[in-house]
């Protein structure tokens, strides 16, 4: 069985981006929590809803729109941050499925099929 160029081609590009999708996913995840560790530690008001909370206590603002906005919004860039990091760990099961069809690719190509 022979594979044509652009065919050749289709599989090196698919190749290099298995290799290199380890590194590319752990980096992401190491932005993604190094951001959570940032926003928790440093950016409290934007990112912890007790501390919000708490806040908001303290000084009662009269707008209750306000209020609810305010206490939502950390829920909110929490459910975010879980999203961008289940996205990257579904990314690395979709490259591990991208390695398994490219070894059966492999097989197939170097060991012809025995009933043409």
């Amino acid at each position: 069985m022979t594979l044509g160029d652009t065919d050749r081609q289709f599989l090196r590009q698919r190749r290099f981006w298995v290799r290199t999708w380890p590194a590319v996913g752990f980096g992401l995840l190491t932005l993604d929590a190094g951001l959570i560790l940032w926003f928790w530690t440093g950016q409290a008001d934007l990112f912890n809803p007790w501390v919000v909370s708490r806040n908001l206590m303290a000084n009662p603002v009269p707008q209750s729109t306000v209020f609810l906005m305010a206490a939502l919004f950390p829920l909110v860039f929490n459910l975010c941050l879980l999203l961008a990091a289940a996205v990257v760990i579904l990314g690395f099961g979709v490259m591990r499925q991208e390695r398994r069809y490219l070894a059966i690719i492999d097989r197939l190509r170097h060991d012809p099929p025995a009933n043409p």
